[in-house]
């Protein structure tokens, strides 16, 4: 009978190992997610996989990774056995990779791959480069539709008619940023949010943003030299936040920005997944116009928990997600990254609360 302590114990012996069986790994999440094992000892899978992620110093992304990998192959073939997924002769870059293909391509198209993927034949730098085409022709179309929306705007600005209900933002990428830094709404409930004792504090919470923060994550891939090659990944913002005037470790909060002012930017953007595991929490900061657009993408994206969406006209999270726990390791990179990145002006989020 599997019990989630012993389950727990191999996952992390097997990712404390230099050559990590992501097999079996992901075998052993698929168990706990079918069976439920999870519960009685944690809010939900995902509390579980920031738990194991925060155990083991091996960052939550990379955890999902495996647990999306293995689940894809299981959807090929056709199973709901977790043992199964040691049939598979690819990598969870492949699968994952072909998880994305699957959302565009037609139906022969995805028929190929998956019988590539199923037979071991699968190469990677085809599927690759098929993707990298897909994403390429689906982002133009995109484009078009955005510049469509544009001209529309245009037109009505130049008729001087905007009809009721029809109005579109025309906020860029700065804009948005210095929107949700000045308008704090979004600050103060998620501090309440963590804290609900701070609600009738008159010390109101405090925080420091930051531009364009990055970070480095391993990936399979190898340089030259035969040494694992580390991908940048550029944060649009980083929000460091101070619930009340004595909070420290743990009760710091801290919560990554990814800004997108256009459709074809946001559902073309397929780099998300890499900036879990860096923050508390993690939303995408998104006109008006777009938050529908956000809630599709987060929908499809399997991974809704932790995604949420600011509105950054209002000021209001549409969508929250849950909070992650970040490695120790993933914390003293980003911080050590903060404190020589250029530090914007302080903001004091106003606690203007009023208790119903």
């Amino acid at each position: 009978m599997n019990t989630l302590i012993s389950i727990e114990s191999e996952i992390k012996t097997l990712l404390s190992t230099e050559e990590r069986s992501w097999k079996k790994i992901g075998e052993l999440m698929l168990i706990v997610k079918k069976e439920q094992l999870f519960k009685g000892s944690f809010k939900n899978f995902t509390a579980w996989v920031n738990h194991i992620s925060f155990d083991t110093k091996v960052t939550s992304g990379y955890i999902w990774r495996i647990f999306k990998a293995s689940r894809t192959f299981l959807g090929i073939i056709a199973s709901d056995n977790p043992k199964d997924i040691h049939e598979a002769k690819t990598t969870p870059y492949q699968l994952e990779t072909f998880s994305k293909i699957e959302k565009l391509a037609p139906d022969d198209v995805t028929y190929k791959y998956a019988q590539q993927i199923i037979d071991g034949t699968s190469n990677h730098t085809d599927i690759k480069l098929t993707w990298e085409a897909l994403k390429s022709e689906h982002d133009q179309q995109f484009q078009l539709e955005d510049n469509e929306v544009k001209k529309a705007l245009e037109l009505k600005e130049e008729n001087a008619v905007m009809l009721v209900g029809e109005e579109q933002s025309k906020m860029n990428a700065a804009e948005v940023y210095e929107a949700i830094s000045i308008k704090q709404d979004w600050m103060k409930t998620l501090c309440e949010r963590e804290f609900s004792f701070i609600k009738k504090m008159s010390t109101p919470p405090e925080c420091h943003t930051y531009k364009e923060v990055t970070v480095r994550i391993p990936t399979e891939e190898k340089t030259r030299f035969g040494k694992l090659k580390p991908q940048r990944r550029r944060f649009d913002a980083i929000f460091t936040l101070k619930p009340y005037y004595s909070a420290y470790g743990d009760d710091l909060l801290t919560a990554g920005i990814e800004i997108k002012v256009s459709k074809s930017d946001l559902m073309g953007d397929d780099k998300y997944l890499d900036y879990l595991g860096w923050t508390n929490f993690f939303f995408f900061a998104v006109p008006s116009h777009l938050v529908e657009v956000a809630q599709q993408k987060i929908a499809e994206s399997g991974y809704k928990e932790l995604l949420g969406i600011i509105d950054a006209e209002t000021s209001e999270v549409v969508q929250w997600p849950e909070r992650q726990e970040p490695t120790a390791e993933n914390s003293m990179k980003l911080y050590r990254e903060l404190l020589f990145n250029r530090v914007e002006p302080k903001v004091v989020v106003e606690n203007s609360y009023r208790i119903k």
